[in-house]
């Protein structure tokens, strides 16, 4: 059986295949990787950090451009 720490690369993926996942994901979650983090990080446990982390940097960079506008603010 194939399971989340498995790498995608060992069982016969390739390049195209990853590109196709990360368009996955893009879609599914809005986050953009590189390809070249999928290649360092080749399976579905490690992409799902990588875009758990993209997905938290995204909030806390709404959050500062909210404060920003809120102190800005008159």
């Amino acid at each position: 059986p194939v399971g989340v720490h498995d790498n995608l690369f060992e069982l016969g993926g390739d390049s195209l295949l990853a590109i196709r996942l990360l368009a996955r994901v893009r879609k599914a979650y809005g986050v953009e990787l590189h390809p070249a983090a999928f290649f360092k990080a080749p399976t579905i446990a490690e992409l799902a950090t990588l875009v758990e982390l993209r997905l938290i940097e995204d909030i806390e960079r709404e959050a500062q451009t909210a404060e920003t506008a809120e102190d800005s603010a008159p």
